[in-house]
């Protein structure tokens, strides 16, 4: 990745793609063309609705009958992306422990690919719908007002076009997106940041409806990144560099964020019940699971611990007093403890 030329390709608001020898040069679409673009996409909707096209909303469906995917696909992709999420929080939180920083890194790839591969599934027939044509000849459109060969627009007269020189060309502005993974790196780079901090709100030429997606693109995670470093919590430079460890680390403060939202409501609710050593809250229903890991989630790290500690010496089926508990006796022998420091400063 070469990051300058990157970096300007942004800031200019163009794409240049050569082809057998001739440089095209791609614009960003005005607002008129997007309009346009939009309308011809609602007239196509509508003069193909009763063909043979699949329905959006009807592909799910589609899907099943098919077997290409089964009737518990969605609940098992959210299941793999709430691991992947658990998997991306180890890694930030271990990440100076080499074995589980290692481990976390072989979870992550074994399950991001396992969300590749269902999404891939998930999205095979988009082919066959309505939207995915309308969206098509939208694109098609919008290329051919935009793209031009020495300021010649020679795609103008869309849909009456050469189409295999467009659909070659089409395929090429396909290949030069840029990916996610870049503009992280560029956004978290010397050369942008130096652009950025110094004219941070007059970086582009235009104003910003005229923003092309590249440009909206960059000053969005450039200040996902702002964010981070402002935080109270920033955390280390080489998590920051990380994007996996990064990842990790947010989710972890939206947790902590959720978590102490939770735990104001219920002090609110409960009222002076809140200092007692111990509150009991009803979940709806035994099955709900998760219910009940919101429930838990309310405890402190300290409380998990005592929770855990009392349930392996319960399941052991053996009948015991709460003061033999293991969490009491370590609270009874800190009181003693106390006591005679008291004792012997008398």
């Amino acid at each position: 990745m070469n990051v300058e030329r990157l970096i300007n390709r942004i800031i200019c608001g163009y794409q240049y793609i050569t082809f057998k020898g001739v440089i095209y040069k791609l614009a960003n679409p005005s607002t008129d063309t997007k309009v346009a673009a939009d309308n011809l996409y609602d007239r196509t909707y509508q003069d193909n609705l009763f063909s043979q096209f699949i329905l959006k909303e009807n592909l799910n469906s589609v899907l099943i009958d098919t077997e290409v995917i089964t009737d518990t696909f969605d609940k098992d992709l959210e299941l793999t992306e709430k691991q992947l999420e658990k998997a991306k929080i180890g890694l930030y939180k271990m990440f100076f422990n080499k074995k589980q920083n290692q481990k976390y890194r072989n979870q992550i790839s074994s399950l991001s690919k396992l969300i590749n591969e269902s999404y891939n599934k998930k999205h095979s027939l988009d082919f066959l719908t309505l939207e995915h044509y309308c969206e098509n000849i939208k694109n098609e459109y919008i290329i051919s007002q935009t793209l031009s060969d020495n300021n010649n627009y020679i795609f103008r007269e869309y849909p009456n076009i050469e189409y295999n020189r467009f659909n070659t060309l089409a395929q090429l502005i396909a290949q030069n997106v840029i990916p996610v993974d870049d503009y992280k790196r560029i956004a978290r780079g010397d050369s942008w940041r130096k652009i950025y901090t110094a004219e941070n709100n007059n970086i582009f030429s235009c104003s910003a409806s005229e923003y092309t997606e590249e440009q909206k693109a960059l000053l969005s995670i450039s200040r996902m990144y702002d964010k981070v470093y402002s935080h109270p919590e920033c955390p280390d430079e080489k998590i920051i560099e990380d994007d996996d460890a990064l990842d990790g680390w947010m989710l972890h403060q939206q947790e902590e964020n959720r978590r102490k939202s939770k735990q104001e409501g219920v002090s609110k609710t409960l009222g002076k019940a809140q200092n007692a050593d111990e509150v009991f809250v009803m979940a709806p229903d035994h099955k709900d699971k998760e219910h009940i890991e919101s429930i838990m989630e309310l405890n402190s790290p300290a409380a998990l611990r005592r929770i855990d500690t009392r349930t392996t010496k319960l399941e052991k089926g053996v009948n015991i007093e709460d003061t033999y508990l293991p969490d009491t006796q370590a609270e009874i022998k800190q009181q003693l403890r106390e006591m005679n420091k008291k004792t012997k400063g008398i």
